[in-house]
């Protein structure tokens, strides 16, 4: 199963009589365009990623709480409570906290000679920009969010035209910018908080040794983040 689109007729207890249709996606597939179109299609009805060792209670009272607190338009993991409160235990306004994280974020926008550097935290229904040069705003709708998607991705995420991308949001887009490449932001166990992204003019490539870099930058966030935002 990479997606499937299923009817929760037999709801149990937690879901408060819920029979609405609900998307269970693969993470291999938690970031395609494809998802997102179906996404976009569906639209009001939740999308919970799912692997072989997540179970049906989980996925249950993930459904739950998308119905309860309107999360679609976007995946959200099975274990979105979890990743929400990993979140919810850093203090990002840690003024050291924040010093070594706009450093990156400079460091990040210089490496690749773009023009936005930003470190992005994504919460309940907003993704926070707790660093940025060159972006110019605070936060966006995780609805509208690439790093939404890209979360869940083992590496790094490349959209190379954001145009026409039906993972972001026309009236999102800012100033023209086109091109986009952010990785995870993790806790030590291993749970997405957030990304360290690259966002530019239309470019030419970003192979895999970019890729790599992207990465090993978003490791170094994570690592500060652990050091400084406890």
């Amino acid at each position: 199963m990479a997606v499937e689109r299923t009817t929760r007729a037999d709801a149990p207890a937690v879901l408060d009589g819920y029979e609405g249709d609900v998307v269970l996606a693969d993470r291999s597939v938690a970031t395609d365009e494809t998802l997102a179109g179906l996404l976009a299609d569906l639209d009001g009805v939740p999308c919970v990623v799912v692997d072989e060792t997540t179970d049906g209670a989980a996925v249950d009272r993930a459904v739950a709480d998308a119905v309860e607190r309107d999360w679609h338009g976007y995946p959200v993991a099975a274990n979105e409570r979890e990743r929400l409160a990993a979140v919810e235990a850093y203090d990002f306004d840690d003024p050291t906290l924040r010093r070594h994280l706009d450093g990156l974020a400079t460091t990040v926008r210089e490496c690749f000679d773009a023009r936005v550097g930003v470190v992005g935290v994504v919460g309940e229904t907003t993704e926070r920009f707790v660093a940025e040069d060159g972006m110019g705003r605070e936060s966006l709708a995780r609805r509208d969010a690439l790093c939404a998607r890209g979360i869940f991705a083992d590496g790094s995420l490349v959209a190379p035209s954001l145009a026409t991308d039906p993972r972001v949001n026309d009236d999102a887009l800012d100033d023209g910018l086109e091109f986009y490449a952010g990785a995870p932001i993790r806790t030590p166990s291993g749970t997405p908080i957030g990304m360290l992204c690259v966002l530019d003019d239309a470019r030419d490539g970003f192979d895999e040794a970019d890729r790599d870099a992207l990465a090993w930058l978003a490791e170094q966030a994570s690592g500060y983040a652990d050091r400084y935002g406890r």
